[in-house]
């Protein structure tokens, strides 16, 4: 006796895959019923996005470093620039990214925010910045963290010089950063390898500006400092601002930045730089 004919049990399933496909009521995706043959184990694991296509796992995501050596950059040429120019995203949750010119250089990258209207904000003769950092990966968006208050002399790492490098013969504008600069009866002055001139101090809040005439190349110290004139004993103390090369010279890592045994640290003028705890530090002339 012949069987009535009956469809094969294979061609059922395939059949009511297609159809969950054509007709998707929370069925799994085609893409894993009908895989091509060659990525068929693939796509068993891969997890897809729905704007974005395949995702990485965790395990295969490499986490960026946060804190403030993955935000600073090496302290070559117009640094200081490059810190403001490039906004990051690596900061922890919480933290904000410290990029205003009223914050050491040691001290810029990812930090603590503070609360202004706190009596405890910030340690003491420190005040709470409204814009000394902001939200991060969002430049515009300001955020307040504690900053230095004012002083008359700055640690020989804190602050940072702009431009770094110049033609020679050329009239340079320099802005120094890094500290919040104190307004007395004296005045502030820049001095360039034994060249002083008189600063201005009355523009942005922490920074400084002053003008030289780069007349020869090489490599010149740049210092900044409170007093009745342009000599040292009238001073109460110079502070390093940084490096300018003239006529390309090269000009290595400038004071507080970022440093290591192939990105070695600016000397020069008596000034004696080295590489301590991943950082240039600067000991004056004796």
């Amino acid at each position: 006796m012949q069987r009535p004919n009956r469809p094969d049990l294979r061609l059922l399933r395939v059949l009511g895959a297609w159809l969950a496909c054509a007709f998707p009521l929370g069925a799994a995706s085609c893409d894993r019923a009908f895989p091509e043959p060659a990525t068929a184990a693939a796509a068993a694991d891969a997890v897809v996005d729905a704007d974005t296509g395949p995702v990485a796992s965790a395990e295969d995501v490499a986490v960026p470093d946060s804190g403030p050596d993955a935000a600073a950059p090496d302290g070559g040429p117009d640094a200081a620039d490059a810190i403001d120019a490039a906004p990051d995203c690596t900061c922890p949750i919480g933290q904000v990214m410290r990029v205003g010119a009223c914050v050491p250089t040691p001290e810029l990258g990812c930090g603590p925010t503070c609360v202004a209207k706190s009596m405890s904000a910030c340690p003491a003769q420190a005040s709470c910045d409204q814009e000394a950092a902001h939200q991060p990966c969002q430049p515009d968006v300001a955020q307040p963290t504690c900053v230095p208050g004012q002083a008359m002399g700055f640690g020989q790492d804190a602050l940072r010089l702009q431009p770094t490098a110049v033609a020679a013969g050329a009239e340079v504008d320099f802005e120094v950063r890094g500290g919040d600069y104190h307004i007395g009866a004296l005045m502030w002055w820049m001095r360039v390898g034994d060249e002083a001139s008189l600063a201005d101090e009355y523009g942005p809040r922490c920074v400084l500006r002053g003008k030289w005439k780069a007349k020869e190349a090489g490599v010149f110290p740049v210092m900044v400092g409170y007093g009745g004139g342009a000599g040292d004993a009238m001073n109460k103390g110079w502070s390093l601002a940084g490096f300018v090369g003239v006529g390309g010279a090269p000009v290595g890592v400038q004071p507080g930045f970022v440093c290591s045994a192939a990105s070695p640290c600016q000397s020069g003028g008596g000034w004696s730089c080295g590489c301590t705890a991943g950082r240039c530090q600067c000991e004056p002339p004796p």
